[in-house]
C-alpha cells in the first residue's frame, strides 16, 4: 500500500492563511490576522461579510502580531514584546489611518489590557508591573491620545484586579502565605475580604462578571469549594451575608466550567462550556439554547465563540475538529444565518489528516488520565477503533504548565506532523493537569519527577501492552514542563525512552524557582507548594535537588536534543546551559540548539519550521520515521548550534 504524501513542514508550522477574526463592538468592522510580507499583521475590512476588501493596518516586520482586541471607539489594541522577552507593550491603532500610539511607555515592564467599557469608549484600564516591578498596578489610558495615569497602585501584593463597566476597581485577588487565594471587595477605598479559596480551588474558582441589576449588584463566579468540579454561582452584593446562589450545576460533570458566554451589554452569563474528552456548550437561558441547537447543525467540530457585537446580534463562531483546521463563521442571530469567513489553513485540505482518539488510561493508583492518541495513516487495524495493525515507533508528547491540559481541539499540528512521518503519538493529562477536577490537580502537588512522571510511564506501558508502541522505539518530546519531563524521563527512567527532545525545559528546580520573573512574586507561594519545595530552606533545596534532572545527568544514555530560547524569562537559558555543561564534562553526547531571537517557545515561523526540521531528522535517525528533505526550511531562522553534531544537515 503506497504511503500518503508527506505534509510539508511549512504547511503545518508556517503562518496561517488567516486567523482570529474579531468584530468591532458596533459590528462595523472585522479584523483578523494574516501574513504581510511573510509576517503576521492585523487586517481590517469595512464590510465584515466581504474580507476581500481587507487592508493591513499594522506593519510589524519581525515577530508578527499574535493577539489583539477592539476598543469601544473602534481602535485596535495589541501587545508586542522583543524577541520573546515577554516585556509586552500595548499599542493602539487607528483603523483608517494606521496611526499607531504606544500606550505603555515604560521600559522593562509587561502590560496587558484589564478593562474596556462602552461607557468610556476612548479609555482602557491596563495592568502594568510599574512602579513596583514585582506587582501589577492599574493605569487608565486614552486610546486616542496615549495619555496614561496611575489609578490603583498595588501596595498590598495583589495578584490581579477586577474592574466594572465604569472602569472602577471593584475586586482584587491576593495569595496568602499558605498559597490560598483571597478575594477582596473595594468599598469606599477600603479592602474587605469576601471569599477565601484554598490551594485546591485556586484554578477552578474565579469571578466571571459583575452585573448591575436595578438596585442590586451581582457577582457571577465559578466556585469549587466542597465540590470535585466547579459550578457557576452568583452573589448579591447587597445581601449582608453574601450568600452563594447556584446558577448552573452540570449533571454527570467530569470537568470544570472554563468558558462562559456573557451578554456583552449586561455581563449576564448565557452559556458555559465543559471539556472532558471534548468541548460541549450548555445554555443557561432558552434563547441561547436555540442558538446552540442551530449552530450545531452548521458544521462539524467543537464550537468556540470569538467575539460578539455589543447588542449581541452578531457572533463570530469557530469550528474545530481533529482533522480540520479552524473554520470561522459570522453568525447573525436574528436571522439564524451564517456566513463562512475563512478556513485558517486551507492548504491542509490537500492532505490526509488522521483522527485524534480520546482514550482513558488508568494510573497505577487508579486515576483516570484523559489522553489523546494519533496513529499514522493506513496503519489502523480495521477491527479496532484506535489500535494499529502492528506496534509502531511512538512519540510521547508531554504538555507544558504543568497546570494546563491537553484538549481535543484545536487541530493538533504536532500530532499530525509526527503521525504523517510514521509515528504513533500519545499525549496524556497526567496529575497536575488542570480543568479535570481537584483530585487530579491536587495529586500532582510535589510530584514533579515523582508520581507525575509515573503517570507518563504508566501511559507508555499501556501503549506497549495494547500493542500500539514498539517498546524499543519510544521517544519523549515536550516544551516547558514537557521539556522537564523529557530530562526526567532520560535521567530517572533511562531505559524507557529511545530518545528525547527538550524545548525550554528546566533542569534544576532550585534555580528555576530562584529566577522566576519578578512579577511572579505574588504567586511564588503557590509555585512552591505545587512544585514541592522552598529554594530558600535547607529542606526545600534537598527535595528540589532530588527532583532535578541536572543532578542525575550521568544517567543519560540515550540521544538528546535540547532547544532553548535566548530571551526566555520563565525558564532561563541557564537551565539548558547547566545540564549541557554537565553532560559535556562527562563526555555524554548532547545536541544543543540556541534560538537567538526567541523566548519561551517559537513566535517566528522561520524558527518554528527550522526546529521541526531538525527534530524530524533527529527522530528519524533513532526511530526510523520518514523525513522531508530540508529544501529552504532553514531560511530566515536564527539559531546557533552550541553543542553536538550539526543536526541541521
Amino acid at each position: 500500500m503506497p504511503r500518503p504524501p508527506i505534509i510539508p513542514r511549512k504547511v503545518l508550522f508556517g503562518n496561517p492563511s488567516r486567523a482570529l477574526p474579531n468584530l468591532s463592538h458596533d459590528g462595523k468592522y472585522l479584523a483578523f490576522l494574516a501574513p504581510k510580507d511573510g509576517i503576521l499583521n492585523i487586517y481590517v475590512c469595512d464590510n465584515p461579510r466581504d474580507i476581500s476588501s481587507a487592508r493591513a493596518i499594522t506593519n510589524d516586520k519581525h515577530r508578527g502580531i499574535r493577539t489583539y482586541t477592539w476598543s469601544f471607539s473602534n481602535r485596535i489594541i495589541y501587545q508586542q514584546d522583543k524577541d520573546g522577552d515577554e516585556d509586552f507593550k500595548l499599542y493602539s491603532v487607528d483603523v483608517n489611518s494606521g496611526q499607531e500610539i504606544l500606550l505603555t511607555p515604560f521600559d522593562k515592564t509587561t502590560s496587558s489590557p484589564k478593562g474596556f467599557s462602552p461607557n468610556f469608549p476612548d479609555e482602557i484600564v491596563i495592568s502594568i508591573n510599574n512602579p513596583d516591578p514585582t506587582a501589577f498596578s492599574l493605569y487608565r489610558s486614552n486610546v486616542k491620545t496615549g495619555e496614561i495615569n496611575l489609578i490603583e497602585e498595588n501596595t498590598q501584593g495583589f495578584l490581579s484586579y477586577f474592574v466594572n463597566d465604569d472602569l472602577e476597581v471593584r475586586f482584587a485577588t491576593k495569595q496568602t502565605d499558605e498559597a490560598a487565594n483571597e478575594i477582596y471587595r473595594k468599598i469606599n477605598d477600603e479592602w474587605e475580604l469576601m471569599i477565601k479559596y484554598d490551594l485546591d480551588d485556586t484554578f477552578s474558582s474565579e469571578i466571571k462578571s459583575l452585573v448591575k441589576d436595578d438596585d442590586d449588584e451581582l457577582v457571577y463566579l465559578t466556585d469549587s469549594r466542597d465540590r470535585e468540579y466547579n459550578a457557576l454561582y452568583k452573589i448579591n452584593l447587597c445581601d449582608p451575608e453574601k450568600k452563594l446562589h447556584l446558577v448552573a450545576d452540570p449533571e454527570n460533570q467530569k470537568s470544570d466550567i472554563i468558558e462562559t458566554l456573557l451578554d456583552p451589554r449586561t455581563n449576564v452569563p448565557l452559556a458555559y462550556s465543559l471539556n472532558y474528552l471534548r468541548r460541549t456548550w450548555h445554555p443557561i437561558c432558552s434563547e441561547v439554547s436555540k442558538d446552540l441547537d442551530f449552530l450545531k447543525s452548521v458544521d462539524e467540530g467543537d464550537i468556540s465563540f470569538l467575539s460578539q457585537t455589543l447588542d449581541n446580534t452578531i457572533w463570530i463562531v469557530c469550528y474545530e475538529n481533529d482533522t480540520q483546521s479552524a473554520k470561522y463563521y459570522l453568525y447573525e442571530r436574528l436571522e439564524r444565518s451564517v456566513h463562512l469567513l475563512f478556513n485558517q489553513r486551507p492548504e491542509l485540505d490537500k492532505f490526509e489528516l488522521v483522527n485524534l482518539y480520546p482514550v482513558i488510561i488508568k494510573s497505577r493508583d487508579n486515576l483516570d488520565l484523559v489522553s489523546y492518541l494519533t496513529l499514522p495513516p493506513k496503519k489502523h487495524d480495521p477491527y479496532t477503533k484506535y489500535k494499529p495493525t502492528h506496534p509502531l515507533p511512538m512519540i510521547l508528547s508531554v504538555h507544558g504548565g504543568p497546570w494546563i491540559r491537553e484538549h481535543f481541539t484545536p487541530l493538533n499540528t504536532v500530532h499530525q506532523f509526527f503521525a504523517n512521518r510514521g509515528y504513533a503519538v500519545l499525549s496524556v493529562n497526567f496529575r497536575s493537569s488542570s480543568g479535570l477536577g481537584k483530585t487530579l490537580l491536587r495529586s500532582g502537588n510535589g510530584e514533579w519527577g515523582g508520581k507525575a512522571h509515573d503517570d507518563l510511564i504508566d501511559a507508555v506501558n499501556w501503549a506497549i501492552k495494547e500493542r500500539i508502541a514498539s517498546k524499543d522505539k519510544i521517544a519523549i518530546y515536550g516544551g516547558s514542563y514537557g521539556g522537564y519531563a523529557v530530562l526526567a524521563g532520560l535521567t530517572f527512567t533511562p531505559d524507557v525512552f529511545a530518545a528525547g527532545v527538550d524545548v525550554v525545559g528546566p533542569s534544576n528546580l532550585v534555580t528555576l524557582l530562584k529566577t522566576i520573573p519578578s512579577y511572579w512574586k505574588a504567586e511564588l507561594n503557590e509555585l512552591k507548594k505545587r512544585v514541592g519545595g522552598d529554594p530558600e530552606t535547607e529542606e526545600g533545596v534537598k527535595f528540589l535537588s532530588s527532583r532535578s534532572p541536572l543532578n542525575f545527568a550521568d544517567k543519560i544514555c540515550k540521544p538528546l536534543l535540547i532547544v532553548q530560547g535566548q530571551h526566555d524569562p520563565r525558564v532561563k537559558r541557564a537551565e539548558s546551559d547547566q545540564i549541557v555543561s554537565s553532560l559535556v564534562s562527562k563526555s555524554i553526547p548532547v545536541n544543543y540548539i540556541l534560538y537567538n531571537d526567541e523566548g519561551h517557545g517559537f513566535a517566528r515561523p522561520e524558527n518554528r519550521i527550522s526546529f521541526y526540521t531538525m527534530t524530524e531528522k533527529f527522530l528519524s535517525v533513532y526511530l526510523g520515521g520518514r523525513y522531508e528533505e530540508v529544501g529552504s526550511d532553514y531560511e530566515g531562522a536564527n539559531f546557533t548550534i552550541i553543542n553536538g553534531v550539526d543536526v541541521s544537515q
